[in-house]
């Protein structure tokens, strides 16, 4: 089953082969941070949230966050596009962020529509 997350993965530009090379090709460790990313993990729908409230202080942690856990995960496209939010953010902005936040969501649909296939 995880071969075909991780083929399925590769197929939207999840830069697996990078993620098992950095966990030892231990794919039972991916398969389970992929299930806890899927199940328990708030960052995506915190950014969101936050920016809906306009609580800024949150939209960066969760900004933070996100961008680390999805490079961890190979998931380099949401990686980037925390950054960017993080790195405008951090500089000031607090307006204009809808094409972040839309490319986000793009992005986090994507890698859950695998997931949710595959991983309960």
């Amino acid at each position: 089953m995880i071969d075909d997350v991780m083929n399925k993965l590769k197929d939207i530009g999840v830069d697996v082969d990078n993620t098992m090379e950095l966990l030892g090709s231990n794919t039972a460790l991916y398969e389970k941070l992929l299930t806890k990313f899927i199940n328990t993990n708030p960052n995506y729908q915190g950014i969101i949230d936050s920016f809906a409230e306009n609580n800024i202080e949150n939209a960066i942690s969760y900004s933070h966050t996100l961008k680390s856990v999805a490079g961890n995960l190979g998931f380099t496209k949401m990686s980037q596009i925390s950054t960017t939010i993080l790195t405008r953010l951090r500089a000031g902005e607090t307006t204009g962020f809808e094409d972040d936040l839309a490319a986000l969501t793009e992005e986090y649909n994507k890698i859950k529509s695998v997931l949710s296939v595959y991983i309960s």
